[in-house]
């Protein structure tokens, strides 16, 4: 009867998980495998640097992301992001050929970084960490006089950036807002200013929306 009952044993156990319901499929568990999209804004605080550019101020900060899923049944997203920014640093920086400068420099940026994000698939309110790597082009520009007349002095370099953040995210539906916090390592340097190994990044604090399509 042993064989009989081993017999009947594995015929029950095959029939019951061919009746059992099929595994969630990524979509039933909240991974849908459509590109998202998301518009960052906020506030950049500047690092201070004593080497000429200090006490800043900042005007705007805007990104626009894109991420879609790579590994680990979509937890995983390569990330592509675009950021713009502007700040004023109430310093003199008297660069040749001006005699004399305003009391305010501005410094805007546009950064281009690549890179990835990993967070959860399932839940309304999902956390997340990122790191994206790029390049950013940076100007810096003061206005003064020179021989008697107003003029203008600005220069432009690009230097490699390192973005590097974390948050949470709000999903409802396809749409999501979230709570960014991001960390920028961007270090340059402006001869026609005299400034060498300035700090070009700091601390980003704003709110994304974004959706999925």
């Amino acid at each position: 009867m042993r064989p009989l009952s081993f017999t009947a044993t594995l015929l029950a156990l095959t029939l019951s998980l061919s009746a059992a319901p099929a595994a969630a499929q990524p979509e039933e568990l909240g991974y849908e495998r459509d590109l998202s999209f998301r518009v960052l804004l906020g506030g950049l605080d500047g690092e201070e640097n004593s080497m000429g550019l200090h006490a800043d101020s900042a005007r705007y900060t805007v990104g626009l992301g894109a991420s879609a899923p790579v590994a680990l049944d979509g937890r995983l997203e390569a990330n592509l992001e675009l950021w713009l920014t502007e700040r004023a640093y109430d310093t003199a920086v008297v660069p040749a050929p001006l005699d004399t400068a305003s009391n305010t420099t501005t410094f805007t940026a546009a950064a281009l970084t690549y890179g990835l994000r990993l967070q959860p698939v399932t839940g309304h309110l999902r956390p997340y960490a990122m790191a994206n790597f790029g390049f950013q082009g940076s100007r810096l520009r003061t206005t003064g006089r020179a021989a008697g007349r107003s003029d203008a002095v600005e220069e432009e370099i690009i230097t490699p950036t390192l973005h590097v953040g974390v948050g949470v995210v709000w999903i409802r539906g396809r749409d999501a807002f979230g709570i960014d916090y991001r960390r920028w390592f961007t270090e340059g340097e402006f001869r026609d200013f005299g400034i060498e190994d300035v700090q070009l990044g700091g601390e980003y604090l704003g709110v994304s929306l974004g959706t999925r399509w």
